[in-house]
């Protein structure tokens, strides 16, 4: 019998299929990483907002309006010293009548040129002052605060004279600065409470030549 042999031929199919394969893992694996990714964003953001709403709720004080600088004054503003810092205060939503007395107030400037000083004052001792008007230009003038870091406290709404925050009450915590806090120092308040988590309050002294009380939040 006779035989006739044909050449063989090797199919590229197996190839083909091969690079289409690896391909298609590729692009799962690249959406897989993405989503997880995306997933991994989602949850940060999550605990981060639960962390912040934590923190809050926890805290026996919040802010309750815009800081104020007490400005010296001059005709250059790289020159123009803050001299107090006023930061308007009151209880959180809940909270129980505290002792201001016990508060701790950790303040720290940071200067333009890098350079930075911290003062911690309590207010065992410090004067508590109220306003029947809010005339905080003349509360400043009145009371006394002689040493950096000094600081005190003047009722605006309700009354502080007994050194007791009550929910009512709405207070600025005043400052006193060191020298030569100009244009674009950081300024970085710290109140500490008998009980719940500090307050922290940050303001930059912004470049002006005013006199007297300035909107720091206005400014910033």
């Amino acid at each position: 019998m006779l035989k006739i042999k044909g050449k063989k031929r090797k199919g590229i199919v197996g190839i083909e299929a091969a690079v289409v394969l690896i391909a298609f893992v590729l692009v799962a694996a690249s959406l897989a990483f993405v989503a997880l990714n995306m997933g991994m964003f989602a949850t940060q953001r999550t605990k981060e907002v639960i962390g912040k709403a934590y923190e809050s709720s926890s805290r026996a004080l919040e802010v309750s309006g815009s800081a104020l600088a007490y400005m010296g004054g001059s005709p250059d503003s790289s020159t123009n010293p803050a001299n107090q810092i006023l930061v308007p205060i009151r209880l959180t939503a809940g909270s129980k009548a505290i002792d201001a007395k016990k508060f701790l107030i950790v303040t720290t400037v940071l200067y333009a040129n890098g350079t930075a000083k911290s003062y911690s004052r309590n207010l065992t001792n410090a004067e508590f002052l109220d306003v029947e008007e809010l005339d905080l230009e003349e509360a400043i003038n009145t009371i006394s605060l002689s040493d950096y870091g000094d600081a005190a406290l003047i009722g605006v709404s309700g009354s502080i004279e007994d050194g007791k925050l009550d929910p009512n009450d709405l207070v600025y915590l005043e400052v006193q600065m060191p020298d030569k806090v100009y244009a674009y120092s950081y300024i970085t308040i710290e109140i500490q409470t008998p009980s719940g988590n500090a307050l922290t309050v940050s303001r930059t002294v912004p470049a002006t030549t005013a006199a007297g009380l300035i909107n720091l939040d206005m400014s910033s």
